[in-house]
Formats: structure tokens, sequence, C-alpha cells
């Protein structure tokens, strides 16, 4: 009697354990950082790379653009086309919309980086010594590139959901323009990864 008694307190106390691993993840530390939630309830850690931030002229079509630039042309994390991603991303805070806050960008692979252009404006009436109105200083909103959903997690993140990825090079960054009022140019820390066939 007092084996079986043993046994299945032993067998209750292992399945107690088990949900208590399980459980939800620790909210990262820092803002900014994040981790990937694995299928098996584990997590991993994400990368956080700096963002180098240039203005660019095409003087040929009369064209000045914002670039984001990530040195090296793939992140250490890799995970497959078509999977489901839960991340948890600090942001700081986590009252504003986080469809306001957080964006996820695809980048264009190159052979030493990964580049993101943000968008254009026209040099032509400056170069021919006209008048400029006006936008001037080539910085342009920042568009999500692939679709999620988010809920808050602990005081100051969110958990994003996102269904389906495509192949590619992927960055999420924290828009500083609705977190502070400053510039939406102003984080140069970017949470990265790859997603492969």
């Amino acid at each position: 009697m007092e084996k079986k008694f043993f046994i299945v307190f032993l067998s209750f106390f292992i399945c107690f354990f088990m949900d208590a691993q399980i459980g939800e993840p620790n909210e990262p530390e820092f803002i900014n950082d994040a981790i990937l939630i694995l299928n098996d309830g584990g997590i991993q850690n994400m990368p956080s790379e700096s963002v180098i931030i240039s203005q660019k002229e095409n003087g040929f079509k009369f064209k000045r653009y914002t670039l984001m630039e990530i040195k090296g042309a793939t992140s250490s994390l890799r995970v497959k086309k078509g999977e489901s991603l839960d991340i948890v991303i600090n942001a700081g805070q986590n009252d504003i919309n986080p469809l306001q806050l957080i964006r996820i960008v695809k980048f264009d692979k190159k052979k030493k980086t990964r580049e993101k252009k943000l968008g254009e404006e026209s040099t032509a009436k400056a170069a021919f010594g006209l008048s400029v109105t006006g936008r001037t200083d080539a910085k342009f909103a920042i568009e999500n590139d692939v679709e999620f959903t988010a809920k808050k997690f602990g005081h100051q993140s969110y958990r994003i959901s996102i269904p389906y990825i495509e192949q590619g090079e992927y960055g999420i960054l924290i828009d500083g323009a609705n977190a502070t009022g400053q510039s939406n140019l102003d984080a140069l820390i970017i949470t990265t990864l790859g997603v492969d066939k």
C-alpha cells in the first residue's frame, strides 16, 4: 500500500515539475532583447546586431534614399520556411498597440551585407538650382513586411506570433517614433533571424 502511494506521489511530482519547466519563459532582461520560443517549449536567445543608417544618392536618376545596412550576409539564427514563430521582445513598454510599435522587415541579401531601402525622394529640383520644399532629410516610415499578431507579455514586452514566414533575412525593431517621440531611425539595434528552405 505504501509502495503504491509512493509511486502515485512520485508520478504527480514528476508531472508537476515538468509543467513548471514548460511554463512561460522569463521576460527578456533588456530593451530590444528577444527570445524565440521553440516548438518543444524551450527558448533560444535571438541575436542583436547593429544597423548602419546612411543617406544615398543616385545622381543619374536624381533620387535620394535612406539605407539600413547590417554587416554580414546572414543572421546566425536560422529557422525553416513556413514554420510558425513565437517571439518575445522587450519593447521598454507594452501599453502601445504593438502594430504601431513593432516592425518586422525583410532585408535584401548582398555578398557581405543585408540591406533595406526605406524610400526615395527626388533631388531634381535641387540639382537644377530650384528651391526644394517638403521633406529633405530622406527619413521614411518603416513599414512591416511580415504579418503578425502580438499581445502583452510581462511588464514591458510583447509576445509576437508569426503564422507563416517566407525564405529570407529579417530584422525586428522597435519604432522609436512611436515609443519615445524620437526619430524612427534612432534605434540602431535590431533583432535578426534568417529563414531557410
